[in-house]
């Protein structure tokens, strides 16, 4: 293919007079073009053939696109438009019901509660300590071990304290001895008052030193003071002991135990010594009763301390455990209740899905918002938004959305039973 000549300078002038009017053209402008108007007349017509047929193709081209795209979008809109009328045409699908369970509101006595958070306290629990300093000879019992009243558990060093007592003894020997010759000898005159009260209190001074020390010797020696559980222990024998320091707790190992919870001040009034109380100790319930509410409320939380006693407990909880409380208080009152499973949360507040019959009589979810009080092992009190007789739906309400048709699931199995 031959190639053409790109038009010049005198062309684009030729072009250019074609569209600045002639008024505005100065001489040297009009020269220009004059000439490129004269050029423009020589070019061969091969050239320009080949300019025509070159635009000719790509409008012919563009043409054909057009049309391709102006027919496909027509055959879309008639595809669509045949399936929406096909789609009036059929009969509309059934109605989505979804199987749930339904339950009617009912009326049921309660009294108001509270729980709490309570510790476990042994009624008897002490820290054993040593009241004199000194080397540890002997330990009789080991961590954990259960023992006795009045067994003995640890033994420090008294060699010092037991020599010191028989010279104790032997002065109490001589004084009694002196003070029975004296005694005779006074009888006679032959001994003054004076020598036989210095007796006497030679005597009662060698008594009393006897006494301290046997104290003495009885504090190098610890005894348990009632049936217990030792603790752990964390001293050896021969470990040598200033007076004062910690060797172990003792936990009493009776049925019983204590436990102290708070409450608010408000319900205060309502609680009173050997009100019932019901404990919660990994998850086994316990009965417990009030035995002391404390005198003064705390000056920050408000709140009162009270103690419970549970007795007849097999296995009663380690001191400083962590227990559930519950415990009614007031009278009874009554209201409606409904299943804790049908009560939903969401951002908004508590709600449930009342059961209502629609003109057609067909039975559909409607979400309603109530107000609960408080729970009743598997019920809860419900203060607002639901009235005595309502029908709400306790199980399955999670894939319900409003105005959802509904059925009861136990009403079907029924009918298809009998």
């Amino acid at each position: 293919m031959k190639q053409f000549k790109p038009l010049g300078l005198d062309t684009f002038c030729f072009e250019l007079a074609l569209v600045i009017p002639r008024p505005l053209r100065h001489d040297g402008m009009q020269r220009s073009f004059d000439r490129a108007v004269q050029d423009c007349c020589l070019v061969n017509f091969t050239t320009s053939g080949m300019k025509f047929s070159h635009f000719f193709r790509a409008f012919v081209g563009s043409a054909i696109v057009l049309a391709a795209t102006a027919g496909i979008g027509w055959g879309l809109i008639a595809y669509k438009s045949r399936q929406a009328t096909q789609a009036k045409s059929k009969p509309a699908p059934p109605e989505v019901v979804e199987s749930v369970r339904i339950e009617h509101v009912e009326e049921s006595e309660y009294r108001q509660s509270t729980t709490s958070i309570g510790t476990v306290v042994a009624p008897q629990w002490m820290t054993v300590r040593t009241e004199a300093s000194g080397r540890i000879i002997a330990l009789h019992v080991n961590s954990g071990q259960t023992v006795k009243q009045g067994d003995l558990l640890l033994e420090l060093d008294s060699s010092v304290e037991i020599a010191a007592k028989k010279s104790a003894q032997a002065k109490l020997n001589m004084a009694t001895r002196s003070l029975k010759r004296l005694t005779g000898l006074s009888e006679t005159g032959a001994a003054s008052s004076t020598e036989l009260e210095q007796s006497q209190f030679d005597k009662e001074s060698a008594e009393a030193e006897i006494e301290r020390l046997d104290a003495v010797i009885a504090k190098r020696s610890l005894r348990a003071p009632y049936d217990a559980r030792v603790g752990l222990i964390n001293v050896s024998v021969g470990q040598y002991l200033p007076e004062g320091v910690e060797l172990t707790t003792l936990t009493g190992t009776g049925n019983r135990f204590y436990v102290d919870f708070a409450i608010p001040q408000g319900i205060s009034g309502y609680i009173q010594p050997s009100q019932p109380v019901t404990i919660q100790v990994q998850g086994k319930p316990h009965s417990a009763s009030v035995i002391a509410v404390d005198a003064r409320s705390d000056r920050f939380t408000r709140n009162l301390m009270v103690r419970a006693e549970c007795t007849g407990s097999e296995d009663p909880p380690s001191p400083n455990d962590s227990v559930n409380v519950f415990i009614e208080y007031g009278p009874k009152n009554k209201a409606v209740v409904i299943p804790a499973s049908a009560v939903l949360r969401s951002p908004e507040g508590s709600y449930v899905y009342v059961v209502v019959a629609d003109d057609k009589g067909v039975d559909r979810a409607v979400p309603r918002p109530v107000k609960t009080l408080q729970n009743l092992d598997n019920l809860v009190v419900v203060q607002s938004g639901v009235a005595l007789g309502d029908r709400v739906i306790s199980q399955g309400a999670f894939k319900l959305r409003p105005g959802l048709a509904v059925r009861d699931v136990r009403f079907n199995s029924e009918k298809s039973g009998s």
